[in-house]
């Protein structure tokens, strides 16, 4: 059994992170890809502001879909305690693997399928 996902504290709300496709494409725009923006969340000098922004993205993802208004990253970064810096790390890199290894089955095949594999697929390539 993997680990269960936890909600971020920002202020007096509690938000369930959430790792979709406009999250991806919105964490590829800060960070510049996924791959870097996981390094940076776990590299030892620097996590601390790469958390605040990939909790911004991954919670105004979850607000977004309640339609609710999106939280500043400047808001985050002042009602994030410090001392729950590594629990919203964790937090985040959580919902990056579950968002990551979601399969739903299909409606007209009884094949999984994987749909951000799908949606990696479907991207076009960068024109060089």
């Amino acid at each position: 059994m993997g680990k269960e996902r936890k909600r971020i504290k920002i202020g007096m709300m509690e938000i369930m992170p959430i790792f979709d496709i406009p999250a991806w494409e919105d964490i590829e725009e800060k960070f510049g890809s996924l791959d870097t923006a996981i390094e940076k969340l776990k590299a030892k000098k620097g996590w601390q502001r790469a958390t605040v922004s990939m909790a911004t993205i991954l919670c105004n993802r979850a607000l977004d879909l309640a339609g609710d208004k999106p939280l500043d990253e400047r808001y985050v970064a002042r009602m994030l305690p410090f001392r729950d810096a590594y629990s919203v790390r964790t937090a985040c890199i959580l919902a990056i693997t579950e968002g990551l290894n979601t399969e739903h089955k299909s409606d007209t095949e009884n094949e999984r399928i994987d749909l951000v594999l799908q949606a990696i697929e479907k991207k076009p390539e960068p024109e060089a």
